[in-house]
C-alpha cells in the first residue's frame, strides 16, 4: 500500500513536471495538471490509510 502511494506521487510530480514543459496554457496542459493532482491527492491518502492502520509488534 505504502509502495503504491509513493509510486502516485513520483507519477504525479512526474507529470508537474511534464507541465513546466509545455508552452501554452491549452486543454493539454490543464489535463496534465489535472492528472498531476488527482495522482498526487490519491498517493497521499494512500500513504495516510497505511499510516493510520494499526501496526502490531510482535
Amino acid at each position: 500500500m505504502k509502495t503504491v502511494g509513493l509510486g502516485m506521487i513520483c507519477a504525479g510530480l512526474a507529470f508537474l513536471l511534464l507541465s513546466f514543459l509545455l508552452s501554452e496554457s491549452t486543454l493539454t496542459w490543464g489535463i496534465v495538471l489535472g492528472t498531476s493532482i488527482l495522482l498526487n491527492i490519491t498517493g497521499t491518502a494512500l500513504i495516510m490509510r497505511f499510516l493510520k492502520a494499526p501496526q502490531y509488534n510482535s
